[in-house]
């Protein structure tokens, strides 16, 4: 999908969710597909959440270094 294709459908996809109508409703008035609406909606949305799944790990250094009395303390 090319950039102008992406900003097309996200601003479809906006401009439907903010009318209130059905799916179904909302495409006759805009002569477009319902499959098309939906599949979009469903492309974007696997989009998002393996964006939200990518792990990124950070670097840990402690200021020093810790005993390991203090990490695991007693449970009597």
């Amino acid at each position: 999908m090319t950039e102008e294709e992406r900003k097309l459908w996200t601003k479809r996809i906006e401009d439907y969710r903010a009318s209130g109508l059905t799916a179904i409703k909302w495409c006759e008035e805009n002569n477009i597909s319902v499959h098309m609406l939906r599949y979009k909606i469903t492309q974007f949305n696997k989009e998002k959440k393996q964006t939200l799944k990518e792990t990124q790990w950070a670097s840990v250094i402690p200021e020093k270094p810790v005993a390991e009395k203090e990490t695991y303390p007693s449970l009597k």
